[in-house]
């Protein structure tokens, strides 16, 4: 599946006391399809030498009061990009 562009997001964040920024634009697909049926991905994020851990979550949670997802207007980009 080749990358779809839904839009363009910025983000400036702080976490503890780093800032940081991002842009979240891209809709695609795993080329390991194994990757789909993990609970829990372990990554791993160079620029700050941290590892963490990513879960699927239903967009549906994100909706209720387990939301927000940021940053903001992402919610709306991957709703209208299905």
């Amino acid at each position: 599946m080749e990358l779809e562009r839904l839009g363009v997001l910025e983000n400036l964040f702080s976490f503890g006391r780093k800032l940081g920024h991002e842009f979240v634009v891209y809709d695609g697909a795993f080329a390991d399809e194994s990757l789909y049926e993990r609970d829990v991905l372990e990554c791993y994020e160079e620029a700050v030498d941290e590892h963490f851990e990513a879960f699927w979550k239903p967009i549906a949670d994100f909706r209720g009061e387990a939301g927000p997802l940021y940053p903001e207007g992402i919610l709306e980009l991957l709703v209208e990009g299905k």
